[in-house]
């Protein structure tokens, strides 16, 4: 539980938003990552064949992505998001069972598909209002048992014994960033330039000429030197309430 909650955090989440999406994965998993739908075996014997057959290629990128089997810490279904994750993996050379992995591709679908839901989580101090958004705009599930999800983040945070603290993290509070870095972070700015109405075209975590520029007319927009780094002071003024 802890490497899940300090991960959330490190993306920016504030306590109770890394909450609000945890009782959705316990709900959803047991918080799993090395889960399929429907091993309710201790030994999740089926969990691991499975992963191990889609690592090795034994179950094919296609069956994977259309078998409508749920998969890992948020059991992914839909075909085009298994199949999304799938090319994640390949990509990272990283086992569908990595925990680190999936949780990487959750806030990556975050950040581009959901922005409005991934800001509000980097904002919001309502535990029970993370746990019913993630709930009905990201899980989605047949019965949204948001009261269900609620307590097993309250559950999860005593289990935490949360103390009021900043979590450390590479990437976060943002670092100064220009031309030529790459990380989570540069991922969130291209995400946050993308859904005010900038030219991005794609979030690859990559600062290129295309986010220089547009990073560039940003910082023109709002009153800021247009020297294309973006520091504190650009930095607050794009995560500034829309």
């Amino acid at each position: 539980m802890q490497e899940i909650y300090d991960f959330l955090r490190g993306q920016g989440m504030t306590h109770a938003g890394a909450l609000g999406v945890m009782g959705n994965l316990q709900a959803e998993s047991g918080c799993e990552a090395c889960r399929l739908q429907g091993d309710y075996e201790i030994s999740r014997a089926r969990s691991r064949e499975y992963a191990a057959k889609v690592d090795s290629g034994e179950i094919s990128r296609h069956v994977f992505s259309r078998d409508a089997m749920g998969w890992g810490i948020y059991q992914l279904t839909y075909w085009s998001r298994k199949e999304g994750f799938y090319d994640f993996c390949k990509e990272k050379g990283k086992s569908i069972a990595d925990l680190e992995t999936q949780l990487a591709y959750l806030c990556k679908e975050m950040r581009t598909d959901y922005f409005s839901l991934f800001s509000f989580l980097g904002n919001t101090n309502e535990m029970f209002t993370a746990c019913k958004r993630v709930c009905e705009e990201f899980e989605r599930p047949a019965i949204n048992n948001v009261q269900a999800r609620y307590a097993m983040a309250l559950n999860i945070e005593k289990e935490l014994k949360y103390k009021e603290k900043t979590v450390a993290s590479k990437y976060w509070p943002p670092r100064m960033i220009d031309k030529n870095m790459s990380g989570p972070d540069v991922e969130v700015l291209q995400a946050i330039l993308k859904a005010r109405g900038y030219a991005i075209n794609y979030v690859s975590g990559k600062f290129d000429d295309l986010l220089e520029s547009q990073l560039k007319a940003f910082q023109a927009n709002s009153g800021l030197d247009s020297d294309g780094v973006c520091g504190p002071l650009t930095w607050a003024k794009a995560l500034e309430r829309g």
